[in-house]
């Protein structure tokens, strides 16, 4: 697909046929890649997508592209529930004793992951007062072990630990929204605990012991090594991308005087996957741009917009 320049359209949710939308809003952006929400496109049959430039910085590129992924599903990304409970870890057992546990898992080699929750196997020790939980953030690979840099503010389980079972449940986290991890590569899930560290009260969570390949690693006075025969039982779901054939924008240049431009694509979506994102990536210096994704309805057609399809 080789677009040009065309006319700017309408993208007001609920006007000129359009439904549904969501946005990299344009902006001063530097160096670097941003992304849409997931857009759920099922029972829609079109989508337009538009690049927007603004002034762009000396020397600055601008790449475009769409990416699909099918609706989050459990084991796409990691997948241990189903293997077997039989021993645990202690969460915040005593004081510098597993003040956290993690796990490792490696993104699939497509197009960059979406993560949208945790679950895990877990059951309670003792008594715990109420309104503690056991939380869960996610941190980039530091070599060896977790960098102790959190992707995102740590959530509660959906569970106080006071309602957790002494029988193994699952517990779920859920992930907020904006969280982007880049494909083929090694991060942590962190869980920790808010009650006061106890050897007689406390949630153990759930490890499979395996003769190789483990991920499992605990946090004493600093993290200890990562323990190969022994992997957290747990899955990480989400949406797993992947580029969309023939779904990337002819590049825009400051050198090729693209300025105040805005480019649109077509797509069909009958033979699409059920989520949609567009990835913009700013290179070389700080340039105002944005994207849009537009769904129109069932059977509204744009034909007064120019035909820019990608892989249908």
């Amino acid at each position: 697909m080789a677009p040009q320049g065309s006319p700017s359209l309408p993208v007001a949710v609920g006007s000129s046929g359009v439904e549904r939308a969501t946005a990299i809003e344009p902006d001063a952006y530097a160096a670097g890649t941003v992304y849409t929400d997931p857009l759920d496109r099922r029972g829609y049959r079109e989508a337009l997508f538009l690049l927007e430039s603004g002034d762009l910085g000396s020397s600055a590129t601008v790449d475009c592209k769409v990416q699909e992924a099918d609706k989050a599903s459990q084991g796409g990304i990691l997948n241990n529930l189903q293997a077997s409970k039989d021993t645990a870890l202690q969460l915040d057992y005593d004081t510098n004793d597993a003040s956290e546990i993690a796990f490792r898992f490696t993104t699939p080699n497509n197009g960059g992951v979406t993560p949208t929750s945790v679950h895990v196997y877990v059951r309670r020790v003792g008594t715990i007062a109420a309104s503690k939980y056991v939380t869960m953030t996610m941190q980039a690979d530091g070599s060896t072990d977790p960098d102790d840099t959190d992707l995102f503010t740590p959530v509660n389980g959906h569970l106080e630990c006071a309602d957790i079972s002494t029988d193994w449940v699952v517990l779920k986290f859920t992930v907020p929204a904006g969280v982007h991890l880049a494909a083929n590569t090694d991060y942590w899930v962190v869980f920790e605990a808010t009650y006061t560290a106890s050897t007689s009260n406390h949630i153990e969570i759930a490890v499979d012991t395996v003769g190789s390949g483990g991920n499992a690693i605990e946090h004493d006075a600093d993290w200890g090594s990562l323990v190969t025969t022994q992997t957290i039982v747990a899955d990480v779901q989400g949406h797993d991308w992947a580029d969309v054939a023939n779904g990337a924008f002819t590049q825009l240049t400051e050198a090729g005087s693209d300025d105040n431009k805005t480019v649109v694509g077509r797509m069909d979506l009958k033979p699409r996957k059920a989520f949609l994102r567009t990835v913009l990536t700013v290179a070389t210096a700080t340039s105002d741009c944005g994207a849009r994704t537009l769904l129109l309805d069932p059977i509204r057609r744009s034909e007064d917009a120019q035909t820019l399809d990608f892989d249908v």
